[in-house]
């Protein structure tokens, strides 16, 4: 049970860090004035929302 929490915390953590690091992506791209959303925007949005939409759920499931 309680590795289910660690695995859901780590999930939801690197979703959190995927979900900043392709706003810093973002705002580095709008910065140079190169169109904002190509580049690794979008993959890292793809990748960081269902990771931290499960690992939420996961979390909210164990408590």
């Amino acid at each position: 049970m309680m590795n289910i929490l660690i695995i859901a915390l780590i999930l939801f953590f690197a979703g959190i860090a995927l979900l900043a690091a392709g706003s810093i992506n973002y705002q580095i791209r709008a910065f140079y004035h190169k169109k904002a959303w190509n580049g690794l925007t979008k993959p890292y949005l793809f990748a960081g929302v269902p990771a931290s939409l499960l690992g939420l759920l996961l979390i909210f499931i164990n408590f």
